[in-house]
């Protein structure tokens, strides 16, 4: 429920692909297109546990009507079941199209392992970090993965990202201007606090963004801008706010490129 907007706002058929179909001229197609196919054609129907675009109930749907089917659902799993579902998944389906005839081998479901979960953390420990690109100097949580520079993320999911840059030429103002022109916001957010730190002054911002929040700090000094934005789901937002955020801010230093 609480990524239930950050779902909406990426996944609405008709901001995207139904959207598509009228730039076409797509007419609606022909009823027989909703019918559930009736075969018996040997057809194997995998589903992960997790999937949310095309959940394990809409394969056992499917299989309904396939007189010949064989159906697999793999525990801890999301979409696209036949090559994320580690070895078990893949030997299951290389064993059905050597013979699609005979039930595969699915003895090594019942091995699988559910998922690992990111539990709520109490202490994020911190470790130096200097971008000589960039020109800055600070701190990025440990362990955490640099999609691109300046940017770390806490996982491959992207829920929780903390980003550090410099834009040289544009002033802060500019830099949220700018910000809040690429992430899509109607207007300028209203600053909400302020802080002072290696003699840059940062004006402090709080909103959201399809479902997650974001905290931003913009500053300026010698002709470049500065920011460090942080994106985390509600529910950890205080935690990360106080020791990943703040900590980035009173460490941020411009150095000599």
């Amino acid at each position: 429920p609480e990524l239930q907007g950050f779902c909406y706002d990426t996944s609405d058929p008709d901001k995207g692909i139904c959207a598509i179909c009228e730039t076409w001229g797509a007419k609606e197609a022909d009823p027989i297109e909703n019918e559930p196919v009736s075969s018996d054609i040997p057809t194997l129907v995998l589903a992960g546990e997790y999937d949310p675009i095309t959940p394990p109930a809409w394969g056992e749907e499917v299989a309904e009507t396939l007189s010949n089917r064989f159906y697999f659902e793999f525990p801890g799993v999301g979409h696209g079941a036949s090559t994320c579902g580690e070895e078990c998944s893949l030997s299951i389906a290389l064993a059905f199209l050597d013979d699609p005839t005979t039930e595969p081998d699915g003895s090594c479901v019942a091995e699988m392992s559910g998922p690992d979960f990111f539990g709520l953390e109490t202490e994020a420990a911190l470790v130096p970090y200097t971008d000589e690109t960039l020109g800055i100097s600070g701190v990025v949580p440990a362990g955490w993965e640099e999609v691109s520079p300046g940017m770390y993320s806490r996982s491959a999911l992207g829920l929780v990202v903390i980003l550090q840059q410099a834009a040289p030429g544009m002033g802060a103002d500019d830099l949220l201007q700018f910000l809040a022109t690429q992430l899509g916001l109607d207007e300028v957010p209203e600053r909400v606090g302020s802080r002072e730190a290696n003699d840059l002054n940062w004006s402090l911002y709080v909103f959201e963004v399809q479902g997650l929040s974001v905290d931003l700090a913009v500053a300026e000094s010698e002709g470049t801008g500065y920011l460090i934005l942080l994106v985390s789901t509600a529910s950890e937002r205080d935690f990360y706010y106080t020791q990943v955020y703040l900590p980035a801010i009173d460490a941020l230093t411009p150095i000599e490129r």
